[in-house]
């Protein structure tokens, strides 16, 4: 089995699914990418008065991208379960846009995206094609 092929007995979605998981992909890929910019940055900003929270702070980053990533790729391959994670960080990251009132353009910037994925993962088309997952 190559890694393009779903595991036995699951269908990676096809169609008007997979192009709208494709997209979500896509946005969730640069968030993720976002997140490891913010890491190395945290790293290069470390002093030795906060070496331990720094150090801290840019491995949670980096994790919360690796995780991202891997959500996006089991997506792929018709994995239901991973939908779930990817849409309440999406929701979270909605709910801090909300908060962002003093700079419209960010709030913007967080929350058009989260947006984008939230209608692409639970459009009609993908719940549909994630509702064959065999458990």
């Amino acid at each position: 089995m190559t890694d393009d092929q779903a595991p036995a007995g699951r269908s990676a979605p096809t169609g008007t699914a997979r192009r709208l998981i494709l997209l979500a992909a896509g946005v969730v890929s640069c968030e993720a990418l976002l997140f490891v910019v913010l890491a190395v940055l945290n790293l290069r900003d470390i002093d030795s008065g906060r070496l331990v929270s720094g150090l801290g702070v840019a491995v949670v980053l980096a994790g919360y991208a690796a995780a991202h990533l891997l959500a996006i790729r089991l997506l792929l391959q018709g994995h239901a379960a991973a939908r779930s994670p990817v849409i309440v960080t999406q929701i979270l990251q909605g709910l801090v846009a909300t908060n962002l009132t003093d700079a419209p353009a960010l709030a913007l910037a967080v929350g058009l995206p989260a947006a984008m994925v939230l209608v692409c993962l639970l459009s009609p088309p993908v719940s549909r094609a994630l509702a064959s997952d065999p458990r």
